[in-house]
């Protein structure tokens, strides 16, 4: 498998490439992540711990959900919620 990729012109795989070019950009920025998103969902995973850490019977999975959810706008969140009731 080694000299199977060590012979490609590149490990990225080939429909990532296609994309890439269909958008314009370099495949590689299609994977990179900002450091300020990094940032926000450990802001918000610790932020969900401590008020999991204040109510013993709450799930953590549950509270960062609603935190998430709680980010976007009342009326998308509305939205969603129609949709989903369907």
């Amino acid at each position: 498998a080694f000299y199977t990729l060590a012979r490609r012109k590149t490990l990225l795989p080939e429909s990532l490439g296609k994309v890439g070019a269909a958008l314009g950009v370099r495949p590689e920025a299609l994977l990179e992540s900002g450091d300020a998103e990094i940032d926000a969902m450990r802001t918000l995973a610790a932020r969900a711990g401590d008020i999991a850490g204040r109510n013993p019977g709450a799930d953590f999975d549950t509270i960062r959900h609603v935190l998430l959810l709680l980010r976007k706008d009342p009326v998308e969140r509305l939205r969603r919620a129609l949709v989903r009731s369907q």
